[in-house]
């Protein structure tokens, strides 16, 4: 059984696939040089062959709304795009987790923190984004008072002072840039049209 995956779906795709954007994604940090991947287009790219089948990675780059009519129609100008200059954007999903709409289900307690895709405007909708986070949290340990010296009587120590919290996490971290799971990269690719066989 065959199933067609509709214009605008997005699926996992492990090849190993270059970006052909040419820029980073504008709602995080500019990468460092040494972090740019190159965006090779030449015939025969796995990029190209992608396209030849209809699919393009989920990486931002500006397509032309008459190219494209059919994934402009349905995503339109969610993930950036100029319909005056006649461009939208891909969806630039690079380096990212997706998340389910919270549509008023309340299981993203922080959807007023979400953006536009751009990074602007406070939006919660598909293709909205969300910064890494660290949910606030201290724990609580018992501090010894006093402690007893050579030839001191009774206990070694005074009672514990009341409960005392520890640091604040984000102060400490020296690991990793971030909070995570664990985790392998993917290219997210999206169905741009149904033409196959032919490079668009």
């Amino acid at each position: 059984m065959i199933v067609e995956v509709p214009i605008g779906g997005v699926c996992l795709y492990m090849g190993d696939v270059a970006c052909l954007a040419s820029s980073s994604n504008p709602a995080w940090p500019a990468p460092s040089q040494a972090d740019v991947l190159s965006a090779p287009g030449a015939a025969g790219h796995p990029g190209t062959l992608l396209e030849a089948m209809g699919w393009m990675v989920c990486d931002g780059r500006e397509l032309l709304c008459w190219k494209y009519p059919e994934l402009y129609a349905v995503i339109g100008t969610l993930h950036g795009g100029d319909p005056a200059r006649g461009v939208f954007r891909l969806p630039d999903l690079r380096g990212l987790f997706v998340r389910g709409v919270d549509n008023g289900a309340g299981a993203d307690p922080d959807t007023g923190t979400r953006t536009h895709a751009d990074g602007t405007g406070s939006y919660a909708g598909v293709g909205s984004l969300q910064l890494d986070a660290l949910q606030v949290h201290q724990h609580g340990y018992d501090a010894p008072g006093k402690k007893a010296l050579s030839g001191d009587k009774g206990p070694a120590c005074e009672p514990p002072l009341p409960n005392t919290p520890t640091s604040d996490p984000l102060s400490a971290r020296t690991s990793a840039h971030e909070t995570r799971a664990r985790n392998m990269a993917v290219h997210y690719i999206i169905r741009v049209s149904w033409r196959t066989g032919r490079f668009p």
